[in-house]
């Protein structure tokens, strides 16, 4: 009984004692920031003087904690490298709990006697990227250069769909992103910056930029403006995505990244190339002139032999040097470079459809989707990329300042693609086809850039640019070898086609820009003025070869090996190639532009940003058909009026309300607009002289709150009404002959949300966004069904359908985790990205669906010294191998039926489509200084 008494007599006495201990101990915290930029520095050393055991290191928001501080007068100290040393005295009472210590350091160059110290913010950083959507007059989503090191994206185009309301169009062969869609509007509607500056585009048909020739190394960030302002270019509907290039640092940059990898896919099976070496950039007519008859032996066939193995491993590689040089520092350059070596691929199966549905029982139940074989194809895609950039600026005074800028962007892909499957018939399966592709795809862009920023007096500026712009593509000796057989023994050989096309696009444009401001008490009244013109001259060369093969002995060749095939031209007249066609075009196109624009500034918490942009557009195009064919040359002139007005409220200092509208417009691709005709796989293609410029009304509205210099909340909402969207459907080219042709479809609509969530704690950090898109458009459609009285019926039906690759729901999550102390850095994110119309079909209920996809990767960074900043990083891109499979949205009668066809998996919907790519890797160093 009394060792009861005693150990309940120690609790209460320890219970008692607890409250009074702790008020014996205290705890400190706060935020570390720059004395000048007000920006969070991550990863500065804390600690009690003559206390080891008392220390911290401030987390991704700056915050800081240090507990149990006894009761005393202690020294806390602070310090990070570049800045100077900071000490202050904290005292802890009898009654202190927590104490709040917000601390400011400052740049140690600043401490120097006599030494002005001219500086700019870090363009790189996520609390640069958070202040630039908080000032901005219109609706913009930015990526920092910092966030874009850690994500597992090696280009720009991979980066992007990491973007609030972005998706992106990935290529068939390997899985990679390559075109932008924002909010839902097509690649088509979007237009591409560098450095604020539009650039060509090496594409041999439109106007749009493929975002995977840029890589990620050498961006500093990431602008997708969403809404236009009157002095930006007028020709988007879903946004302008501005690739910002690294700056001319402050002081002695040196950066360097090295990385090796492989892909899952070629581990687990075989990579098949080609020979190169005997592909010519030119075709016969070009080298040996149009007069000169080629002969089958001038054919070579190298690259029709496929070879298989592994490849090396996959290689990237970085470089960045820069430094202030001259007197003052006046002069400032940096040159970077990227190389990027990688293989990759995939496995797929596509159901071939027929030209032309069978009937169906009920006019709006018609169209059943037929196909013509089954292929299993397996691709193999060597990339080669090229990034090189060089800039430099000359500040002459305090008030005007020069820069020179230049760029170079390269992406070769070689393509070798095997399919192999059977014939389908009515009755099931027939004779077996195999077929060997080899695909040769070179791109280039080049830009310089000359620019001048001048300030006359406190109110009045002038900039001005001059740029001149290159985009040039090769796709020489484009080759599909194809063989037939009812036995597998004896494959016939079929015609082989052999194509050259190549093209360029150059500009030469002229921008300048005027603006004068006025302070009045606590109002400020700005206005802006300037104009644009760009000269554009692009040519595009085709050439069609096709060989037939050999009889032997009056007797169809059976294939044996590539080298042993004969070929011949039947007529021989086919060696001089397909010289004059309707594919081949040149096109002027001259724009002259200007505005004027007017701003006003209320108490620093109201801005009205109002004005209008004139565009005018003068195009003209040319072929070598003769004067007698229709439509072989044509003109378009056409001026838009282009209104916008901006309206941002401060709610707080760390919040906005903004409401924006703008007029905008989306021009015709080039080759759209001239007479081509292209035989396709499935479909002819025409084009179509009267097609018309797309114009379009947008509405935003969005809340932001920038909780932190680096956390923000963004929700809002969009509206778009479209006239004259354009859209492919079925024209009749003859009595009988359905041809696709680009048109001018009515009116369309396009309206959404989107939220956009970041937020640090510590060590721990969220970054999230999801966006809900709905569109519609009504086209065309053709419809076969058998009527009442057994009649085959076709005719022309609306339908109205979503836009083309606009998904109903897309959302990013990445969860990051940073820890400065030890040096990791560590993030998993996962895109979802929902159903969408992939291909268009010209029949009623036939189009093309991509189904959802969720894609989860891995990144990490982790120093390994921090006296000369080295860190080991790795990539890991879809680690759950996510699959991409296309569906025709109707009732599967292949799934359960007498004819059923592989990999069909859902009695209500046809799979057409499915494509793996397997998980990819990446392990390197990086070094700065």
């Amino acid at each position: 009984m009394r060792n009861r008494y005693t150990n309940l007599s120690i609790v209460i006495a320890f219970l008692t004692i607890v409250p009074f201990a702790t008020s014996w101990a205290a705890t400190i915290k706060g935020h570390i920031s720059d004395a000048n930029q007000q920006e969070p520095i991550i990863g500065a050393i804390l600690y009690i003087k003559d206390n080891n055991s008392l220390h911290d290191v401030s987390g991704l928001d700056g915050s800081y904690i240090l507990r149990n501080i006894p009761i005393g007068t202690f020294t806390l100290v602070v310090s990070y490298i570049g800045y100077a040393e900071f000490e202050a005295e904290i005292e802890v009472g009898d009654n202190s709990d927590v104490i709040v210590k917000d601390i400011s350091l400052i740049l140690a160059s600043t401490h120097l006697d006599q030494v002005i110290v001219v500086g700019k913010g870090n363009g790189e950083t996520d609390i640069h990227a958070r202040s630039i959507e908080k000032r901005s007059d219109n609706v913009v989503n930015v990526i920092s250069s910092r966030s874009i090191d850690l994500l597992p994206d090696i280009t720009a185009a991979g980066v992007l769909q990491r973007v609030a309301g972005v998706t992106m169009q990935k290529t068939s062969n390997s899985g990679e992103a390559q075109y932008a869609i924002i909010r839902g509007m097509d690649k088509r509607y979007n237009y591409t910056l560098v450095n604020g500056i539009k650039i060509p585009s090496p594409d041999n048909k439109n106007r749009y930029v493929p975002m995977d020739i840029f890589p990620s190394e050498l961006l500093a960030r990431i602008e997708v403006s969403k809404s236009l302002t009157p002095d930006m270019e007028g020709d988007a509907i879903g946004g302008a995505m501005n690739l910002v290039l690294k700056d001319a640092p402050d002081h002695m940059l040196l950066k360097a990244s090295f990385a090796l990898g492989y892909n899952q896919l070629l581990i687990d099976r075989s990579f098949y190339s080609f020979d190169r070496s005997e592909v010519q950039r030119k075709s016969f007519s070009e080298i040996k002139g149009k007069d000169v008859l080629a002969t089958p032996a001038d054919f070579p066939v190298s690259n029709l032999k496929f070879t298989p193995g592994h490849p090396q491993p996959n290689m990237t590689a970085s470089l960045s040097i820069g430094n202030r040089f001259l007197p003052k520092e006046k002069l400032g350059i940096i040159i970077s470079g990227s190389y990027q070596n990688t293989y990759g691929g995939a496995n797929s199966i596509f159901f071939s459809p027929n030209s032309q549905p069978s009937e169906g029982t009920k006019p709006f139940e018609g169209n059943k989707p037929t196909f013509d074989n089954i292929e299993n194809r397996t691709y193999s895609t060597h990339q080669v990329r090229l990034g090189l950039h060089m800039k430099s600026d000359f500040i002459l005074n305090r008030t005007n300042k020069l820069s020179l800028y230049a760029a170079y962007f390269q992406l070769d892909k070689y393509l070798s693609r095997h399919s192999e499957g059977p014939v389908i018939n009515g009755s099931g399966v027939g004779n077996y086809i195999a077929r060997d592709r080899s695909q040769s795809d070179l791109k280039r862009i080049f830009n310089t850039t000359l620019q001048g920023n001048h300030q006359f007096t406190s109110g009045l500026t002038v900039d001005w640019t001059a740029a001149y712009s290159r985009a040039w593509a090769f796709n020489p000796d484009e080759a599909e070898l194809q063989v037939n057989s009812t036995q597998i023994d004896k494959p016939i050989l079929q015609s082989l086609p052999r194509i050259w096309q190549h093209n360029t696009d150059q500009d030469i444009s002229g921008y300048v820009n005027a603006g004068y401001a006025i302070n009045l008490d606590q109002n400020r009244i700005e206005f802006k003025a300037g104009g644009m013109y760009r000269h554009k001259n692009r040519e595009n060369y085709y050439n069609n070869y096709s060989l037939s093969p050999a009889l032997i002995n009056g007797q169809p060749q059976v294939f044996t090996t590539i080298e042993a095939a004969q070929w011949e031209f039947r007529p021989v007249e086919g060696g001089y190639g397909s010289q004059v066609n309707q594919n081949d075009y040149n096109v002027t196109e001259n724009i002259m532009a200007y505005y004027a624009e007017f701003k006003a500034i209320h108490k620093e918490k109201l801005s009205l940003l109002a004005g209008v942009r004139f565009e005018h557009t003068d195009l003209s195009y040319t072929t070598p058909m003769p004067i007698s064919f229709e439509g072989r040359a044509g003109t378009q002139q056409y001026l838009d009026v282009l209104p916008g007005v901006h309206l941002k409220y401060i709610l707080k200092t760390d919040q906005n309300l903004r409401l924006s509208f703008f007029s905008s417009i989306s021009r015709p691709g080039f080759f759209e607009v001239t007479p081509y005709l292209i035989n396709g796989d499935y479909f002819d293609e025409m084009g179509n002289p009267y097609l018309r410029r797309t114009t379009v009304q947008n509405l935003d509205l969005r809340y932001e709150w920038f909780t932190k210099s680096t956390d923000e909340l963004l929700v809002g909402v969009f509206y778009k009404l479209i006239t004259d969207p354009i859209e492919y459907s079925f024209v009749r080219a003859g009595s009988s002959k359905l041809n696709l042709q680009p048109q001018n479809f009515g009116d369309a609509t396009n309206y959404g949300f989107e939220m956009v969530l970041i937020k640090y704690i510590k060590t721990f950090g969220v970054s999230a966004n999801y966006t809900y898109t709905k569109s519609k458009i009504t086209t065309n459609k053709q419809n076969y069904y058998i009527d009442g009285n057994s009649n085959i019926v076709s005719d022309v039906v609306e339908q109205t359908r979503p836009l083309q690759g606009q998904a109903d729901h897309i959302a990013n999550l990445s969860l990051l985790y940073k820890n400065p102390e030890i040096g990791l850095d560590l993030q998993v994110s996962g895109i979802y990205t929902g159903r969408l119309i992939s291909q268009v079909s010209p029949y009623f209920g036939l189009d093309y669906w991509e189904y959802p996809v969720t894609t989860v990767d891995l990144s990490f960074e982790k120093k390994i010294s921090k006296k000369i900043n080295l860190s080991v990083y790795g990539k890991a891109r879809n680690i759950f191998n996510a699959k991409a499979i296309t569906r025709i949205r109707r009732e599967n009668t292949y799934y359960d039926g007498t004819f059923k066809l592989p990999e069909q998996d859902d009695p209500h919907t046809i799979v057409v489509r499915k494509e793996e790519y397997r998980p990819n890797y990446l392990l390197g160093i990086r070094y700065s200084y």
